[in-house]
């Protein structure tokens, strides 16, 4: 099994919400701020479980309050212009500090870059 990419060396597992969809590989030591990047909501058995559709979810339920929504995506370069989106996070510096392998981050504009240019950190439309 691999280990986690938030450099705990424990090994990672695929968190997934109540409907079952995937949403972040993460470990003992860093699934609760992974769960924390997500709307609680998904988590919860209900409509949304049973469905997977976020219109599922009550507004009360917090879906509407994009302070919880995540805001940045990091991206590896896969090949030609192609990019892998390996996760979602709240913030910036949330995402570098899940990222650990890529050591130097340059800030160009709004996005941050690995030194290599190989991972992207960019901010969610």
């Amino acid at each position: 099994m691999a280990e986690c990419m938030c450099g705990s060396g424990l090994n990672k597992y695929a968190l997934t919400d109540a409907a079952g969809i995937f949403c972040a590989y993460v470990c003992e030591r860093c699934e609760d701020e992974r769960r924390c990047e997500f709307n609680p909501a998904i988590f919860e058995s209900g409509a949304y479980a049973a469905s997977g559709d976020e219109r599922d979810i009550d507004e009360d339920e917090g879906l509407a309050m994009t302070s919880e929504r995540p805001t940045v995506s990091v991206g590896t370069y896969v090949s030609g212009g192609t990019w892998r989106t390996d996760g979602v996070y709240a913030d910036a510096d949330t995402a570098k500090r899940m990222s650990p392998e890529v050591g130097r981050w340059i800030q160009r504009g709004d996005d941050w870059h690995s030194e290599d240019g190989r991972t992207i950190i960019r901010r969610q439309p």
